[in-house]
C-alpha cells in the first residue's frame, strides 16, 4: 500500500520491481525519479486525473527509504 499525503492509501502493482530497477541503475531520489516512477505505475495500475503529484510525493518518500535500506544490505 502506497500513503499519499492526502491519506489515502492505494494499492499499486509493481512498484518494488520498480524501485529495484531504478536501484540498480543508480537512480537516486529526487523529483526526476519520482515522476519516472508513477509514470511506470501507470502502465500497470490507475492512477486518477490530477493526483499525479500526490503520487509522486508519496513514491519519492517510499523510494528514499528503499534507497536508504538498499544502501546498507548490499
Amino acid at each position: 500500500m502506497l500513503t499519499l499525503p492526502n491519506g489515502t492509501e492505494a494499492g499499486v502493482f509493481g512498484l518494488d520491481e520498480i524501485f529495484e530497477d531504478l536501484y540498480r541503475t543508480g537512480k537516486k531520489p529526487n523529483m526526476d525519479t519520482a515522476y519516472k516512477i508513477v509514470k511506470s505505475l501507470k502502465d500497470m495500475n490507475y492512477i486518477a486525473p490530477g493526483s499525479q503529484k500526490q503520487y509522486e510525493a508519496a513514491v519519492l518518500k517510499e523510494y528514499q527509504i528503499f534507497y536508504d535500506e538498499s544502501k546498507y544490505d548490499r
